[in-house]
């Protein structure tokens, strides 16, 4: 089983109609009754996923019921155009594949909507890198190291 065909910020509107596998931690869910949004995150960036019932098998809207925040998921499926995804694009899945589960609720809120305190985000540093914007630090740091190589 390969685990991915692409990246998220490989995933452009030239794809759609395309077959695709992702793997990544999931950043965020959202359910609004008969429309499910997993945002998965990866080192490329973000990527929707959207299940719409009567669409979505219904094996894999039951699966994403029982998906926690920061597990870490494959998914195959199709990417479509969506001028109203972040990204234009979304991907609408055939197959989600539970890699690691999460335990929940994690000790850390990575989407940053609730604040920790210092004390806890050093106790959980590897969670706390998983920020954005901590993350981005760490590769402008890394790009500027290479240059001057």
């Amino acid at each position: 089983m390969d685990m991915r065909s692409h990246y998220s910020d490989e995933i452009t509107p030239k794809l759609d109609g395309r077959e695709v596998s992702l793997c990544g931690w999931v950043h965020e869910i959202r359910d609004l009754g008969g429309l499910k949004f997993i945002i998965l995150r990866d080192r490329g960036g973000f990527i929707q996923i959207t299940a719409k019932k009567g669409t979505t098998n219904e094996e894999i809207m039951n699966k994403i019921d029982k998906i926690s925040k920061e597990s870490i998921l494959k998914i195959d499926g199709l990417v479509v155009r969506n001028d109203k995804a972040p990204r234009g694009v979304e991907i609408i899945p055939r197959k989600i594949y539970m890699i690691s589960r999460a335990k929940s609720p994690l000790p850390l809120d990575v989407t940053q909507k609730v604040r920790a305190d210092l004390d806890t985000r050093l106790n959980n540093r590897f969670m706390d890198l998983r920020k954005p914007e901590i993350a981005s630090i760490f590769k402008i740091r890394s790009k500027v190291l290479n240059v001057g190589r």
